[in-house]
């Protein structure tokens, strides 16, 4: 649960990008519209490959720190 963004409401439980998207779904324009592109095939299959990218190179990102690298596994 540690490994990725997490969105739970009353009707959703996502995580990665999913998640991700449901975040943009709440916020204020124009991120809405962001937010249903990243729900719709065929761009929700590349969401989660990019997601999954991302996080796992999140510490080599401009502007990480420390608390941005992965926790060692067990």
């Amino acid at each position: 649960m540690r490994r990725a963004a997490w969105w739970i409401d009353d009707r959703h439980r996502d995580e990665g990008a999913r998640a991700i998207a449901r975040a943009l779904l709440a916020a204020r324009r124009p991120w809405p519209v962001v937010g249903v592109v990243l729900l719709t095939p065929p761009v929700s299959v590349l969401a989660a490959l990019v997601y999954r990218v991302v996080a796992r190179h999140r510490h080599r990102l401009p502007g990480a720190t420390v608390t941005c690298a992965s926790p060692p596994s067990r």
